[in-house]
């Protein structure tokens, strides 16, 4: 791979990829041969990145160095970023250049990640700012970062009502390029469009008892359509003996509700969600305590986070990294098993880098894991109990 990325910098008359970067403004690129080159070491890479580890890129420096990474991740980000500007029959519709090269994409977000757990770009090397100058004219006004003006946002959101596909394929495809300060603007200018947008619903009023937020909280609004989410809810607080509270709820109320609510269904000892060493959390693989509507809990808590996001109340949960990676549809690298196991991620990475014969070590194809108290065993093959590792 090294010595394919090598050569494909020698095409054309000036080298640097610039064949690729002009061949991606057309929407018959894949009539251009050398782009099929470029799809292969994009699959080929993408693949490959899967299984590296910090040992591989930053100390062996396999199969790139960072200084190269940094130049193979700028190249991806300006030919995706083309790609995806072409136009198309309907705005929803994604250029069928760039739907050809999700492998561009796939390896352009590995290398990401990989720089947000381990930092080894310059500032600022993602930014949409920094891109060719045409794009740059257009959105600097928008996403740069040291533009404190409001307006940037409601000007984005004016070109998405317009029709403008554009600006809705940069924060579906590609966030990076956009700093978190202005999508965050753009966030919350969508959330009060939509507030002044959306149908005005019923007040909702519940009553629940402080000791079981969550246990009346999901039994009077588990069946609230989404809709109804969007509308106020107000809350009652009684005690044990079902007197209420004083107080009329203006926003507090709910606010207290709500955060307490989160709060008890992110308690390890709940057993819906598992937390790691940092306190980060995932979904526990003993949900299914709750019973068959486990599921349902889940989906619940989704709402409620939701509801925490578009009424600004800020929630003292972080998930963990490998989760968010999976809810985005992004691949997962080796390096991330260590926030979920450590010590699976330390024997797997002393399995991989072993020089002497793994048949030594006695290992077949199962996997351990301790389940209330007890340790049950998992086939990762088929009669693994008779296929020693080799």
């Amino acid at each position: 791979m090294p010595q394919l990325w090598k050569l494909m910098n020698c095409f054309g008359p000036k080298g640097n990829m610039i064949i690729y970067l002009n061949a991606a403004k057309h929407a018959d690129i894949n009539k251009e041969p050398l782009v099929q080159i470029l799809k292969v070491f994009c699959e080929a890479c993408s693949i490959v990145f899967l299984t590296l580890d910090d040992v591989d890129i930053f100390t062996q420096q396999k199969p790139f160095s960072p200084s190269t990474l940094i130049q193979l991740s700028s190249f991806l980000n300006q030919f995706y970023f083309t790609l995806i500007q072409q136009q198309t029959e309907t705005p929803s519709e994604l250029p069928p250049a760039a739907d050809s090269f999700k492998s561009a994409r796939r390896l352009l977000l590995q290398i990401y990640d990989l720089d947000l757990h381990h930092p080894f770009c310059p500032p600022n090397h993602w930014l949409l700012i920094s891109i060719s100058t045409g794009i740059k004219s257009f959105f600097s006004s928008l996403f740069n970062e040291n533009n404190q003006d409001s307006s940037s946002a409601a000007m984005f959101l004016a070109n998405l009502k317009q029709g403008d596909p554009v600006p809705l394929r940069i924060l579906q495809l590609m966030p990076h390029t956009v700093s978190f300060d202005m999508r965050l603007k753009i966030f919350r200018e969508w959330v009060e469009l939509d507030k002044y947008t959306t149908l005005k619903t019923a007040n909702r009023h519940i009553t629940v008892k402080r000791s079981q937020v969550l246990e009346e909280g999901y039994q009077q609004l588990v069946n609230l359509p989404a809709s109804a989410w969007k509308g106020t809810i107000r809350v009652s607080f009684v005690n044990e003996l079902g007197i209420p509270e004083a107080g009329i709820d203006q926003g507090g109320p709910f606010k207290d509700f709500l955060t307490s609510m989160i709060a008890e269904a992110f308690e390890p000892n709940y057993g819906l969600f598992s937390s790691t060493n940092s306190n980060s959390f995932y979904p526990s693989a003993t949900s299914s305590v709750h019973g068959r509507h486990h599921i349902q809990l889940f989906e619940f808590i989704g709402k409620a986070i939701g509801k925490a996001l578009y009424e600004g109340v800020l929630l003292d949960v972080q998930f963990a990294g490998f989760l968010l990676a999976r809810l985005l549809g992004r691949n997962v690298f080796l390096e991330e098993l260590k926030e979920l196991d450590e010590e699976v991620w330390r024997n797997l990475t002393f399995i991989k880098h072993y020089e002497g014969n793994v048949e030594d070590l006695c290992l077949s194809f199962e996997a351990d894991e301790q389940v209330f108290g007890k340790v049950e065993s998992y086939e990762l093959k088929f009669n693994c109990d008779f296929r020693k590792l080799d």
